[in-house]
């Protein structure tokens, strides 16, 4: 059941926009209302997204860049500006996980690009929009449960989301008195090319169908959701009144996180 949420007025600025979770991430908060920022690597999928937005009637800025560039980020966040004036949502979904190694035998260059894009890019997002961000607004920054307990060849996908996680409470309380939220939001297995036991499939669609609605052999006690699901919550955390929760993990997954 969908929440109820007026989002209009507000500027949204979503990254990894393109496809999966991003994607639904963008178009619930369009049903909303909002006006959307977006960005991702792949501008095809990108520029398809900001055409159903314009088709619906959205107030739309995008932009194909690389969330772990600085110097793209920082044009970026002032293009925004320009268009939208103040920020108010501020959503960092883009990441990256194909580590498929162990330690021992990781390749050192994809383990080092996941860790700049996943925490780097992050940190480069909020850097770059706090200044544009009033009272009241919010950040969500995406976490894993990978980042709370490791899980076997995924070292460098959950450390960059462990990173991601204390990273987000330094956040909260350093713009509390800023009027701004921040919290981590784990989505969990998630019916996208992302997700592990689903890369050998050519699409999003394939994984959906091929997924959806059934356990992840990862871990049993835990259902694939759609990428409608985890925006849903996110509408969620929208809708939370001004000055509330900060510092905290919003978590899809069914088993505990640990502390």
């Amino acid at each position: 059941m969908k929440i109820d949420l007026d989002l209009t007025g507000k500027t949204v600025v979503v990254t990894g926009a393109g496809r999966g979770i991003g994607r639904a991430i963008t178009l619930r908060l369009a049903e909303a209302g909002a006006n959307l920022a977006i960005n991702s690597r792949s501008e095809k999928p990108l520029n398809e997204v900001a055409a159903k937005l314009e088709s619906g009637g959205s107030e739309v800025l995008a932009v194909p860049m690389d969330v772990s560039d600085w110097t793209e980020v920082q044009s970026f966040a002032k293009t925004v500006s320009s268009k939208f004036g103040s920020v108010d949502i501020l959503i960092n979904n883009a990441a990256i996980g194909t580590d498929a190694k162990a330690i021992p035998e990781s390749d050192v260059e994809e383990w080092t690009s996941i860790i700049t894009v996943n925490i780097l890019g992050t940190y480069y997002m909020c850097r770059a929009f706090i200044e544009h961000m009033v009272p009241g607004s919010k950040i969500i920054n995406f976490g894993s449960g990978n980042g709370h307990a490791p899980a076997p060849i995924r070292s460098a996908y959950g450390t960059s989301k462990a990173a991601v996680s204390i990273f987000s409470e330094y956040l909260a309380v350093e713009v509390w008195k800023q009027g701004i939220d921040v919290n981590e939001f784990i989505p969990g297995p998630v019916a996208t090319t992302m997700l592990p036991m689903g890369t050998h499939l050519p699409n999003e669609e394939a994984v959906r169908a091929e997924l959806a609605n059934t356990a992840s052999s990862e871990d049993p006690s835990e259902w694939i959701k759609t990428p409608e699901v985890a925006a849903e919550h996110i509408a969620y955390m929208c809708a939370a009144r001004e000055r509330g929760p900060t510092g905290q993990v919003y978590s899809l997954l069914r088993r505990p996180i640990r502390a």
